[in-house]
């Protein structure tokens, strides 16, 4: 796939605030569990998170087939 392909896919987003900011980031899931992630970098050709969060499934919750609300706060 290239990689205009692969930017223009429609990944999960997660919409969280930090302070007055409303932001969105992307959604996976990695060993089970929610991952927020801000951004991307490639290694061997493979897109991986750069800078991501690990999110408290507990506090997320869906707003839409590809959208969803994180209530936590995120960890330093």
């Amino acid at each position: 796939m290239a990689s205009a392909e692969r930017r223009s896919a429609r990944r999960p987003k997660v919409h969280y605030v930090i302070g007055e900011n409303a932001l969105a980031g992307d959604l996976v899931f990695r060993d089970g569990g929610p991952l927020l992630v801000i951004s991307w970098h490639t290694v061997e050709g493979k897109r991986v998170p750069y800078v991501s969060f690990p999110l408290d499934p507990g506090k997320l919750r869906a707003s839409g087939p590809v959208d969803y609300v994180y209530e936590g706060e995120l960890g330093r």
